[in-house]
């Protein structure tokens, strides 16, 4: 089957300037505002982190060690913080010890100073603390003069480290992204060049993607864009993650049901991330039943295709093939344009030509085919630009009844009539 494809150039000036499409050029955010921006985020969350995340967790561990002491209470109460998001509550109980004859007092209920929601929760713990009650408090004995009721592991450790764990994310994030574009941008001034049609027109600086290797048969295999599993991997993580951090609220919200003092607020604000929470898993079990699919092996010859030259795409399917009740194959020509709004960088994704090769729905022809390719000699060529790129794949889907569907891409490099670097000024 032949296909013959016709593409128009886009135009140079968008290219040049590295500009979104239909807008004006712009560039890359500084890599010196995005580290410096990115700094503070990573310094709440390495500090914030340590104190009111991580040191709580340690000294839950420490405290299994620590020595219990009869102690009576002095003063409880619920604490407020309020502000313009609301009020918050904590649990403020002050009581005295001893220890080896030396009288102390401590206000530390639990290792955590943070407030948090849940009035009626904490109120049931003052409650069960009032003036005068004794019970045994747990005591360092390399610090005496700290000491706490309830050393046990509590929820708002692992908010708090959740919490500020977004900011450290986002701080290495941004920082990461930075150190990137430096390392770019001095990759860009030192090893691209200019490439040049056959009719003499000067595209953007960038390069032309490096082929894939051929064969021993001088065959190109196209390895596909995302690893079968890696969608699965990536989703169950992020799930567990996601209900991991939910979960805290949940249980605190099963407790406060058993104490009788039901957190409708609180649980009712839980219902949209639960929500989320189980369509993530529902989304990894999906993926992960997809990577049981059969797979596709993708395969050009002669393994270097140019606008103007006809080229055989082969296809073969290894595993049950017999499943799949239709196979459809896709021409795709993609463009990714960088462009910067005020101090935002954004990319767009647009894809400017598709086109069908082939729809099978024969389930002896769909194992394994081939077809004749050729893009006319003004087809865009492969490119990676510092702002721009033009990207070309194969798009399969397969459709398998009652299962996830095949949804594959294979990039592949179409090189340039000719190519010709042109000197450095």
């Amino acid at each position: 089957m032949g296909i013959h494809i016709s593409l128009r150039r886009r135009s140079r000036a968008g290219f040049a300037n590295g500009a979104r499409p239909g807008h004006a050029g712009s560039g890359r955010g500084s890599p010196w505002f995005l580290s410096l921006f990115g700094l503070p985020f990573l310094l709440f969350g390495l500090i914030g982190g340590y104190f009111i995340g991580l040191r709580p967790i340690l000294k839950v561990h420490d405290a299994r060690g620590w020595a219990q002491v009869p102690a009576e209470v002095v003063s409880s109460a619920v604490g407020r913080n309020t502000s313009s998001d609301g009020t918050t509550y904590r649990v403020e109980i002050t009581f005295a010890y001893e220890w080896e004859g030396l009288p102390l007092t401590s206000d530390r209920y639990n290792f955590s100073t943070a407030y948090s929601s849940g009035h009626d929760g904490k109120r049931e713990i003052v409650r069960r603390y009032p003036p005068g009650h004794r019970f045994q408090a747990y005591v360092n004995p390399a610090n005496p003069s700290e000491a706490v009721i309830n050393p046990a592991m509590e929820w708002i450790y692992f908010l708090m480290a959740g919490f500020t764990g977004i900011f450290l994310l986002a701080g290495l994030g941004l920082v990461g992204a930075g150190m990137m574009q430096f390392r770019s941008r001095g990759a860009v001034r030192g090893e691209t060049a200019a490439v040049s049609t056959p009719e003499g027109d000067r595209f953007a600086p960038g390069t032309i993607p490096e082929p894939n290797p051929l064969n021993a048969q001088g065959n190109v295999v196209l390895p596909p864009e995302t690893g079968r599993w890696t969608p699965a991997i990536g989703l169950t993580f992020f799930a567990l993650f996601w209900n991991g951090i939910v979960s805290i609220f949940l249980v605190q919200v099963v407790n406060s049901w058993r104490a009788g003092a039901f957190e409708v607020f609180l649980g009712l604000f839980l219902i949209p991330f639960v929500a989320v929470g189980l369509g993530l898993i529902g989304a990894a079990v999906y993926f992960f039943l997809a990577g049981f699919n059969p797979r596709a092996r993708l395969w050009i010859r002669p393994g270097r295709a140019r606008p103007g030259k006809r080229f055989t795409l082969g296809w073969e399917f290894s595993g049950p093939a017999g499943r799949l009740e239709a196979f459809t194959l896709y021409l795709e020509g993609v463009e990714k344009a960088t462009y910067r709004q005020g101090t935002n960088t954004y990319t767009d994704e647009h894809v400017f030509h598709r086109q069908a090769l082939a729809r099978i729905e024969d389930k002896l022809s769909i194992a394994s085919g081939k077809t004749e390719v050729m893009l006319p000699i003004e087809a865009i060529h492969s490119l990676d630009a510092p702002n721009n790129k033009i990207v070309w794949r194969f798009r399969i889907h397969g459709a398998i009844r009652r299962w996830p569907d095949i949804r594959m891409n294979y990039p592949f490099v179409l090189l340039p009539q000719t190519a010709t670097p042109q000197p450095k000024p």
